[in-house]
């Protein structure tokens, strides 16, 4: 299986960026009657340094498939030059309509989080074909918590999904906006950030940061009739990585067959 830190941690012109949220399917080979599909998705969130001790003792006894911990529902009822601060963005911004804040909600009967965590991203969607013909295709922006916007002072840039601070640098972006897609495999927008200052922004704030993953691993069939016998189950796929006081990286993936 792929490594978390292989996929959020790339380098580009000297520059070192995390990728704070992204999912992708990979495909076999498609000309089979049956081939094997890996699904992955990785979200970020931050937490007080000094409750991350706590938080992991927690982590490491979680099951994490299928959309157990806090998510952001892209957003299409305002533009995207309005987020985050105007009167129609705000009309948006809560938990109903999916725009996170610090929360330890976890969709687990038996458990919540034990501390607040922050989801790092939300995002912005437009199914294209609009009225008034200024967008002909679908369009999805990965856009830094509203949280990182006011702590950290940012801007949108004349670039869409870029956030620069007072010193114009770049601290967040989506990289799918000018390339369509960060890799052949990703069809959905994603949510890359400057490594270096969001860890200085974190470190001097008393935060860190850290990845929890959900996947799966099937075998598909290319037929359009389904045979409930072709079925032979999913490997669920769980895990989470962080940096630990050592700034290693910590990482652990399971993965459960289920029929």
């Amino acid at each position: 299986l792929p490594n978390i830190l292989d996929i959020i941690n790339i380098k580009n012109n000297n520059l070192e960026y995390f990728l704070l949220n992204i999912n992708f399917s990979l495909n076999g080979n498609k000309d089979n009657e049956k081939y094997r599909n890996l699904y992955y998705n990785l979200d970020s969130f931050i937490v007080k340094k000094e409750k991350m001790s706590e938080l992991i003792a927690w982590i490491e006894k979680q099951n994490f498939y299928a959309r157990k911990m806090p998510e952001s529902i892209h957003f299409n009822d305002t533009y995207l030059r309005e987020y985050p601060n105007s009167n129609s963005y705000g009309y948006i911004d809560n938990d109903y309509y999916g725009q996170k804040t610090w929360d330890n909600a976890f969709n687990d009967t038996n458990s919540i989080i034990p501390v607040k965590v922050l989801l790092t991203s939300t995002g912005y969607f437009n199914e294209g074909k609009s009225y008034d013909l200024s967008v002909e295709e679908e369009i999805e922006i990965k856009l830094p918590n509203k949280w990182f916007i006011e702590k950290m002072k940012l801007k949108q840039s004349l670039n869409d999904g870029e956030w620069i601070n007072d010193n114009k640098e770049t601290v967040f972006f989506d990289p799918t906006v000018n390339s369509y897609n960060v890799s052949e495999y990703n069809t959905n927008g994603v949510l890359a950030a400057n490594k270096k200052l969001l860890l200085d922004f974190l470190d001097k704030n008393e935060y860190t940061i850290f990845w929890v993953l959900w996947g799966e691993k099937q075998v598909r069939n290319t037929e359009k009739t389904f045979d409930r016998n072709d079925f032979l189950g999913t490997s669920e796929i769980s895990g989470y990585g962080y940096f630990n006081n050592n700034d290693d990286f910590i990482e652990y993936k399971d993965v459960k067959f289920e029929h």
